[in-house]
């Protein structure tokens, strides 16, 4: 029959033992990040330029449209003094019921 004698675990075979998996610990997590697809970059820089010619274009619309809106107030002279002197001149026109 076999022995009954109790088996006792070396101190050189349980560090080997640990080491070893320790390294296919390693391994596994090397391969899985090797394996997984990397993320494409292409798509964010796309819409990111698009972006980019969108603001360039609204900053450019803008500028158009303070220019129109400055060329028509400087062609119908509708500043504050001048539409008061108008009022002002309206009033004058109107005749006194005292005079």
């Amino acid at each position: 029959m076999s022995e009954p004698e109790v088996q006792k675990a070396d101190g050189c075979s349980s560090f080997f033992s640990l080491l070893t998996v320790g390294i296919v610990a390693i391994l596994i997590v090397g391969l899985y990040n090797l394996l997984q697809p990397n993320e494409p970059d292409s798509p964010t820089s796309a819409i990111d330029e698009g972006r980019f010619e969108k603001v360039k274009e609204y900053e450019a619309e803008n500028a158009d449209y303070l220019d129109k809106i400055d060329s028509y107030h400087s062609e119908r002279n509708s500043s504050l003094q001048g539409v008061m002197k108008n009022v002002s001149e309206g009033y004058r026109s109107i005749p006194q019921p005292g005079n």
